[in-house]
């Protein structure tokens, strides 16, 4: 069986840089050689056990930082789905009252999307409704002014004709008058006429 190779204390010390928990070493170069030996290598499993142990640690809490975000995620997900599942129960029951409980928030924001989506179709509607409504007014306005124009037409027409009628009748007027002057100046030699007879009778 090969010797145990004997170690300086030098070399020991420089070696036993480890965990606080290092093994004693004997002052006395008269220990024995496996001492040494045995004392190194448990300080080297002890260093090697301890650095283990950090990465185990570090390991192990990474370990479960994932398992937390793991179940995080699950979580979110079951939530997402169960929120997703609430909304499509709210959007079903349209109308009807409920609690319910932290879906809440959820259902509040499917029933905003749905209001604004409502609201958005009835902005259509009553786009729609006023652009026909515009249309039809459009419609009537262009009638009234084309009625407009034709009885402003027919006005003048009739103006127009009143005023050749107007002439006429004063036309008509003035002949009488004149007429009514003859028929006056004719009485008036029909009376001096039967005057004269009268006297050459007599």
């Amino acid at each position: 069986m090969a010797e145990p190779v004997v170690r300086s204390e030098s070399s020991s010390s420089s070696s036993s840089g480890g965990p606080a928990r290092s093994r004693p070493r004997p002052m006395s170069l008269a220990s024995p050689p496996w001492y040494t030996l045995v004392v190194d290598r448990l300080d080297d499993r002890d260093r090697r056990e301890h650095a283990f142990s950090n990465v185990f640690h570090q390991v192990t809490q990474s370990q479960m930082s994932l398992a937390k975000a793991q179940i995080s995620l699950e979580t979110a997900k079951h939530q997402l789905a169960a929120h997703q599942t609430e909304a499509l129960r709210a959007a079903a029951h349209e109308g009807e009252s409920g609690d319910w409980g932290h879906f809440d928030s959820v259902i509040d924001l499917r029933t905003q999307v749905a209001q604004l989506e409502e609201r958005h179709v009835q902005n259509r509607a009553q786009l729609t409704r006023a652009n026909a409504r515009l249309h039809t007014v459009h419609t009537e306005l262009s009638l009234a002014l084309r009625q407009r124009d034709e009885a402003e037409a027919h006005r003048n027409t009739m103006l127009q004709d009143w005023n050749q009628h107007q002439e006429k009748l004063e036309a008509l007027q003035h002949l009488v008058q004149e007429k009514d002057k003859i028929i006056l100046m004719l009485r008036d030699e029909l009376q001096t006429c039967q005057l004269e007879l009268v006297l050459k009778e007599g």
